[in-house]
């Protein structure tokens, strides 16, 4: 119903997007990872077209991390190599003082995608201390 409602509303792809991946996140908190990974299957789609436009600064960091998250998640090992590179490229490269902090949030989060398994749910399976 919730899709549903926003699907009548006008809003940018930015906030659509979102929206998948916040219904992807409950649908995989209640247990229903078919679903879960529907909506991601759908958001990655999405954020994949916007890498290939013109996107910079924060969507461009953002939407590079959740394609090297997505990509290995849905085994697609070429695509996460590539994904991973171009992250890590644009987070060196970032010049913004307002932009920095965030570059430096999404260098330590990357380090735990090396733990996403294919299939399931999204989270990183991290090894035990």
């Amino acid at each position: 119903m919730l899709e549903q409602t926003y699907a009548l509303r006008e809003k940018d792809e930015f906030f659509k997007n979102k929206l998948l991946r916040i219904l992807a996140r409950w649908q995989q908190s209640l247990g229903n990872l078919d679903k879960a990974n529907s909506y991601r299957a759908r958001a990655f789609k999405d954020i994949q077209h916007s890498l290939n436009g013109d996107l910079n600064g924060y969507k461009q960091l953002e939407y590079l991390y959740l394609a090297t998250n997505y990509s290995k998640q849905f085994a697609e090992q070429n695509k996460h190599v590539g994904y991973l590179d171009d992250l890590e490229t644009a987070l060196k490269s970032v010049t913004d003082p307002e932009l920095k902090g965030y570059a430096g949030y999404l260098s330590e989060l990357i380090k735990d995608s090396t733990y996403i398994n294919e299939g399931g749910k999204l989270d990183p399976d991290l090894p035990k201390q």
